[in-house]
């Protein structure tokens, strides 16, 4: 079901996030839930794909100095992120999360 429909299009497309986050709506996930289970899930088809990213050259001595370059925004993302999110009602937060997932949606569709 979803699983598979998300392996599929994180690795076509890396654009599973639009089907993990209608699945998770449907279920009523609390927001820090939704969080939590979606950053392991995405971490662990992400270390799935990285032989074939390898074997295709994507990832590469080049993308990876890249990576360490971006490690202090990532980590600047995180705190922010979770400031953001403790102020964002669960309300507001499935809204903002239909709103972009649907714009996800149509942009994977016609661009």
């Amino acid at each position: 079901g979803s699983g598979l429909t998300i392996g599929i299009s994180t690795m076509m497309a890396n654009a599973a996030g639009p089907v993990y986050s209608i699945y998770s709506l449907v279920h009523k996930m609390p927001k820090n839930e939704f969080l939590g289970i979606g950053a392991r899930c995405f971490l662990l088809v992400n270390i799935i794909k990285v032989p074939f990213m390898t074997d295709l050259d994507i990832i590469n001595t080049w993308s990876l100095k890249m990576d360490v370059l971006l490690l202090p925004g990532i980590f600047a993302g995180i705190l922010l992120g979770k400031r953001l999110i403790d102020h964002i009602p669960q309300g507001a937060f499935e809204i903002l999360l239909y709103a972009f997932s649907g714009i996800a949606g149509v942009r994977l569709i016609w661009y």
